[in-house]
């Protein structure tokens, strides 16, 4: 299992200039080609407030069978905290995708 650690931000003018569907594709191709991402591995997530990419970005992991844990940046504290959070995980014998919670301590 490989696990990777992203920051989505917001202000990414190349991002923002984006239609939805170069957004998706462009999501997918960094998680295949430049992550080499597969079913099962784990995501850890900072974010500093929701936005479309972090949105899109959970629903292409959860299609894919990516585990996600998400950061959000508490202004009070000045750190990043992690709730509880529900990923996926694929079931090659019923092909849907499984909830469970993943914590992290």
């Amino acid at each position: 299992m490989k696990t990777i650690s992203v920051i989505a931000c917001k202000g990414n003018d190349e991002i923002a200039g984006m239609t939805r569907k170069e957004l998706y594709f462009e999501i997918v191709n960094r998680l295949t080609v430049d992550y080499k991402m597969r079913t099962g591995d784990l995501m850890k997530l900072y974010v500093a407030e929701p936005t479309m990419e972090l949105y899109t970005i959970i629903t292409i992991c959860r299609r894919m069978g990516i585990k996600v844990i998400c950061y959000f940046y508490d202004k009070d504290t000045g750190k990043y905290i992690s709730p509880k959070i529900i990923s996926y995980h694929h079931d090659e014998t019923t092909g849907k995708y499984i909830p469970q919670i993943i914590t992290e301590e």
